[in-house]
């Protein structure tokens, strides 16, 4: 009598607590794969609690709820639950991600990049990550409300300025959206200890009849976020 042959394939998947045998059509193994899903690509140092902004998912559902262990690889920064729990029947899940509360300190770099993980045993584990930005290394410029056409120079109006005092000195970019009504200095310079500097700004005279117009000024540095204000010009044609 001839024996049939039985190919017997199976692989490890994960349902609830439980590990069960199943088996795989053509030889090929039964891959069980969690996805990771941060919503906001960036986040504030100060911005606390990342409501349900974390998202696992799976590729095959259990029968009994899924654990879905949680790590962030860096938690002076940022933190996530130590498991979410998946339903059973259900595909995905959301958490919480919490952004460490804001150590009034400007950093190194104007952000961190916080990856987490999720994974289950035997599982292919899924990850995401999320830039946390210093919010003190923010740039503020102030301007007056208004001037006229021809004003001249206007000494010490402008001034730009920062949440904390730096550690060294910080040279900031300035630059006017419209020359022919205002025009600024090419840098100011916060020194150190300081929290602001001043520049002055010149008004042009503008033979045009053009009505009150809005001139902006940005002021950037590298590894800080740019800052920006506006003001009238009116027209004294």
């Amino acid at each position: 009598m001839r024996r049939a042959a039985v190919k017997v394939l199976s692989v490890l998947v994960a349902t609830g607590c439980a590990l069960q045998l199943s088996g795989c059509n053509g030889g090929d193994w039964v891959v069980s794969e969690i996805t990771l899903t941060i919503t906001p690509a960036s986040a504030g140092e100060g911005d606390g609690v990342l409501t349900a902004e974390g998202e696992v998912a799976i590729s095959r559902m259990c029968d009994d709820d899924l654990t879905v262990d949680l790590a962030s690889d860096d938690e002076a920064v940022l933190t996530v639950p130590a498991t979410v729990t998946i339903p059973a029947g259900e595909m995905s899940a959301s958490f919480d991600l919490t952004v460490v509360v804001d150590n009034a300190v400007i950093n190194a770099a104007l952000s961190v990049t916080v990856t987490v993980t999720a994974s289950v045993l035997t599982w292919t584990s899924g990850t995401d990550s999320i830039d946390i930005v210093d919010d003190e290394r923010t740039l503020t410029v102030s301007l007056p409300s208004n001037a006229t056409e021809g004003d001249g120079t206007l000494a010490g109006q402008g001034s730009v300025s920062i949440p904390v005092a730096d550690t060294g000195d910080l040279v900031v970019d300035l630059a006017s959206d419209d020359l022919t009504e205002l025009t600024v200095p090419p840098t100011v310079t916060i020194t150190t200890g300081n929290t602001s500097a001043t520049f002055d700004l010149i008004v042009e005279e503008d033979v045009d009849v053009d009505g009150t117009q809005t001139p902006a000024v940005t002021a950037s540095a590298a590894e800080w976020t740019s800052g920006n204000e506006s003001m009238d010009i009116l027209d004294n044609d």
